[in-house]
């Protein structure tokens, strides 16, 4: 695997609602895309973890 190659969403688990970033959470979207997706629309990035060539963020939005 390519450590330099951009990272891609494998798995997404949404609890409540990703809009507008919903449909940049599907398998083999760029996490990049996603996440400054999810910053903007009032997302807060709570953990991120690398594993690897794997990680895992956590994102939270309160309305």
């Amino acid at each position: 695997m390519d450590r330099q190659a951009p990272r891609t969403v494998i798995e997404a688990t949404v609890i409540g609602s990703a809009n507008p970033c919903r449909r940049l959470l599907a398998q083999g979207q760029r996490y990049r895309t996603a996440a400054h997706c999810l910053l903007d629309n009032g997302f807060e990035q709570i953990t991120a973890e690398r594993l690897g060539v794997f990680g895992v963020a956590v994102f939270v939005r309160e309305y």
